[in-house]
């Protein structure tokens, strides 16, 4: 399907879902959770991505209350059709139309077409400057599918003062104004999460479940349309470095053609099933 032919109050995904009649309240549900081992090396990468930084920039997450660099990083891929045309190293995270609280996937309310918007996954397909040098690229350079909306992230202990700290843990379930969101499903947006540097100060938490530490050395992946968060628990000069690669399990992009297709997986093995049997990346294993 061209992207061309694709209307502009839908996204890329969703008239792909459409067009190939996949509908994911129908499917099976996917496991909540996978744990897996890799052979990254993790102080090389974490180098090459201190080289990206000085080379490119590190940006904050944009909101349209303003800019804060207690999370930020840099795009991994991004949309040279973009709407809100901001740098391409920048452009995955957030959106200067949606405040800090609007970011539950779905809130598509501030913007006229949602077709290269923010929300638009499959519209990032493009590897940024940022990406495309050293060790980081060589380790993206092995995916099997299509790279869509990518970052690499730093969440900033020191900005985690007594006051914010308690905030984040009194909120309420599911308050996005403490970082609780949900992403697109599984069968839309596979997520592989490698952390890269940390400490036991910061976690990840799901609803319904106590945080808990990602370990560096590991990867995980999960059904992030679920509601999620991470954060902090102790002020620390730590900082969290996470690789968040997210692909198309089964749609691959055609960019001579600027068209999108179905590949060999669709509909017959389950997005987190092709991660765990390396169907994505082959360096991945249990």
């Amino acid at each position: 399907m061209k992207i061309a032919d694709m209307p502009n109050n839908q996204t890329i995904a969703q008239s792909l879902l459409k067009q190939y009649k996949v509908d994911p309240a129908v499917l099976p549900k996917p496991k909540q959770k996978i744990i897996l081992n890799h052979d990254i090396n993790l102080e090389a990468l974490k180098q090459s991505i201190d080289a990206s930084m000085e080379k490119f920039g590190r940006h904050p997450w944009q909101t349209a209350d303003g800019s804060r660099m207690v999370y930020s990083g840099f795009s991994l891929t991004y949309n040279p059709e973009h709407q809100d045309g901001i740098d391409p190293n920048a452009s995955s995270l957030g959106t200067p139309k949606n405040k800090r609280g609007e970011f539950f996937y779905g809130t598509t309310s501030n913007h006229e077409n949602i077709k290269n918007s923010y929300f638009d996954t499959y519209a990032f397909n493009k590897r940024t400057p940022s990406a495309s040098e050293g060790y980081l690229s060589e380790i993206l350079d092995t995916c099997k599918r299509t790279i869509v909306r990518s970052r690499m992230m730093i969440l900033d202990g020191s900005y985690f003062d007594d006051e914010l700290i308690n905030s984040y843990k009194t909120s309420a379930k599911q308050d996005s104004r403490y970082g609780w969101h949900r992403d697109e499903t599984v069968y839309e947006n596979l997520r592989l999460n490698i952390p890269v540097t940390g400490n036991e100060s910061f976690v990840f938490e799901m609803e319904n479940e106590e945080p808990y530490f990602l370990q560096p050395g590991l990867a995980y992946t999960w059904d992030t349309n679920l509601p999620h968060r991470v954060w902090c628990r102790e002020k620390t000069t730590v900082q969290r470095y996470n690789l968040v690669i997210g692909v198309s399990p089964w749609f691959d992009f055609d960019e001579d053609n600027q068209e999108w297709h179905p590949n060999e997986y669709f509909g017959k093995i389950s997005p987190l099933d092709m991660m765990e049997q390396g169907l994505i990346f082959d360096w991945l294993r249990k």
